[in-house]
């Protein structure tokens, strides 16, 4: 085919698509129109304000209050299941008719089973009630309904209508013992005769008091209490109790004392208050009778499930924090450790932790952390004795261990003890409060001095093997020297590649551990060292000695011009000892160097 033919085939097939595309579109058009011609009731969702359905001759209201929220006014006011009431609402402004039903005569409604309905519905959109009637089912599977007004109508629509409306009446009933959410709780208090148990929601998080003792409250347990009476729902209502029957249920007269649940919203602190029966056993389960005093008659009775008093009498020691210092380690600034007069400071200054008392050094990043997430870990094993006012035989008293904690919030101070005959615990007092607490720890670090030498930072040398010009190593008498040239490292006229690769090693000289930081070296076989290395700079010289070996590993070490003592690493010590052995003819590369 030639370029026209192919080209007029080309605009044909764009007109058909076009003329697809607005078919389509006038298609969707008219079924949305058609669709709204449907539908019998016009409002927006929520408009609706209260509906009457009447069932033979029972009847019952719905209404919505001023808080939004739907309640049952008839036959008595209660709380209505919202989503139930919702469901409802949005059954009705979604309706649409399937056919028109001609009716020419009135006994028409009586085939259709609308002449005498059993089934009527009045509601209100605004203060003229509109009302619609249902009548028998359709052999399809409808049913017919009436639909009142200045020109009444019949029409046929879907069954699942009829089946809103025939809704048992408890089926719109709010179950619930207290409706509430878990977030909006301010307080709670639950309560059974003399026991009693508080929380309150601080800036700090949850607190708890029972019998005049207060402390930090397990924010699970306080959110898994608060969820088990949240999901608290009745399977029946006793509605006009007498006082008889109120008296059965555990509520006034001889008996156990009712149980009380109080809870105070931060929104509105609206007070709800529930009272909580003593136990009916039936044939089948033991069931708990329960009076919600909020919206119900204070002589409806709600039937609840046993789990309802699963909270009550339990020890106040279930209910309270098992973290034994409450803080986070990322949020820490700084923090002290004293005993006594001796006393370990630790800063965080630009981002580095620095030991600014006794005196000043560089911390190792990694064993604050350890040090301070080993404390943020503590959890508290035992409750032992709150308002103790001798802390002497725990361990507590004067010379005892303290860490105080300091972030941008505050401070917390934890004193504790050394591992105490008593089983060996370790016990501890927090500051604010009165309590002494077992720790779940076999030890802790109880000495400011040896805590620093743990926390400070483990390299001892650092130097640029570039500038490095002289490597001396010296045994008892005896002295070999490396001196580099040309960039090798020489003994003599003869290349010796290893004084190379401890002069490396030595640039960034990492302690194991660190054991003195006043040490005159002899306890340690530091005054008549077993080796001795100095690394020579152009302007600057580096000399270590290394003693006796470390138990269980390692030699110990101290650098000139220090008074810390600490511990090197055995392979390290071999490196060197291995120059003063002759070196084997084997042509390297030399090692790299460091800046």
């Amino acid at each position: 085919m030639g370029w026209r033919t192919n080209n007029i085939l080309l605009v044909v097939a764009i007109l058909l698509g076009i003329a697809c595309v607005f078919d389509a579109h006038q298609l969707r058009t008219t079924e949305e129109w058609e669709k709204a011609e449907r539908k019998i009731f016009d409002f927006e969702e929520g408009a609706l304000r209260a509906f009457e359905v009447t069932r033979d001759e029972e009847a019952f209201t719905l209404e919505k209050d001023t808080d939004s929220l739907w309640y049952v006014n008839k036959p008595i006011r209660y709380r209505a299941d919202q989503a139930a009431a919702e469901a409802f609402e949005f059954e009705l402004r979604t309706l649409r008719k399937k056919f028109d039903v001609s009716v020419d005569d009135p006994e028409d409604l009586e085939v259709y089973g609308l002449a005498e309905p059993r089934l009527r519905l009045r509601f209100w959109i605004t203060d003229e009630p509109q009302e619609v009637s249902v009548g028998n089912e359709v052999p399809e599977g409808d049913v017919y309904i009436l639909v009142g007004g200045a020109e009444p109508a019949v029409y046929t629509v879907r069954s699942s209508f009829h089946d809103t409306l025939a809704r048992d009446l408890k089926d719109l009933r709010d179950k619930r013992l207290l409706p509430f959410e878990t977030y909006n709780v301010q307080a709670l208090a639950l309560e059974e005769g003399a026991w009693r148990v508080e929380w309150l929601k601080t800036d700090d998080g949850w607190a708890t008091t029972s019998a005049g003792v207060s402390d930090r409250a397990d924010p699970g347990k306080i959110d898994a209490i608060l969820r088990r009476i949240q999901n608290l729902k009745a399977y029946r209502f006793h509605d006009d109790a007498t006082e008889k029957e109120m008296e059965d249920y555990g509520f006034g007269g001889a008996g156990l004392p009712p149980r009380k649940i109080q809870i105070s919203l931060k929104n509105d602190t609206v007070l709800l208050l529930a009272e909580v029966g003593v136990a009916q056993e039936t044939a089948n389960e033991i069931r708990v009778p329960g009076r919600r005093l909020l919206s119900e008659s204070p002589n409806t009775v709600l039937l609840l499930p046993r789990e309802a008093l699963e909270d009550f009498g339990r020890d106040f020691s279930e209910f309270r924090s098992r973290t034994a210092v409450p803080f986070a380690s990322y949020e820490v600034e700084s923090f002290s450790v004293r005993r006594g007069e001796d006393v370990l400071t630790v800063s965080q200054e630009e981002g580095n932790w620095k030991i600014t008392a006794p005196r000043e050094a560089d911390a190792e990043a990694a064993e604050v952390d350890s040090f301070l997430r080993m404390f943020e870990e503590l959890e508290i094993a035992e409750f032992v004795h709150d308002r103790v006012v001798d802390l002497g035989p725990y361990g507590l008293g004067r010379g005892a261990a303290e860490i105080a904690i300091r972030t941008q919030d505050g401070e917390v101070i934890l004193r504790y003890s050394d591992p105490q005959a008593d089983e060996g615990r370790v016990f501890g007092i927090l500051s604010g409060t009165e309590s002494v607490v077992a720790i779940g720890a076999e030890s802790l670090p109880t000495t400011p001095s040896e805590i620093g030498l743990m926390l400070l930072k483990r390299r001892v040398l650092d130097y640029s093997t570039r500038d490095a010009k002289l490597l001396q190593v010296s045994e008892a008498d005896r002295v070999w020297e490396f001196e580099k040239k040309d960039g090798k490292w020489m003994a003599g006229e003869k290349e010796d590649r290893r004084a190379g690769e401890v002069v490396l090693s030595l640039s960034s000289l990492q302690a194991m551990r660190f054991v003195d930081d006043r040490g005159t070296g002899k306890p340690y076989g530091l005054d008549e060292p077993t080796l001795v290395v100095k690394i020579q700079e152009k302007d600057a010289e580096y000399i270590v000695s290394f003693g006796d070996m470390a138990d269980p590993a390692g030699r110990y070490g101290q650098v000139k011009g220090s008074e810390m003592i600490f511990v090197a690493s055995p392979i390290l010590y071999d490196e060197i000892l291995e120059l003063t052995r002759p070196v084997e003819d084997e042509p390297s590369e030399p090692p790299p160097e460091k800046d």
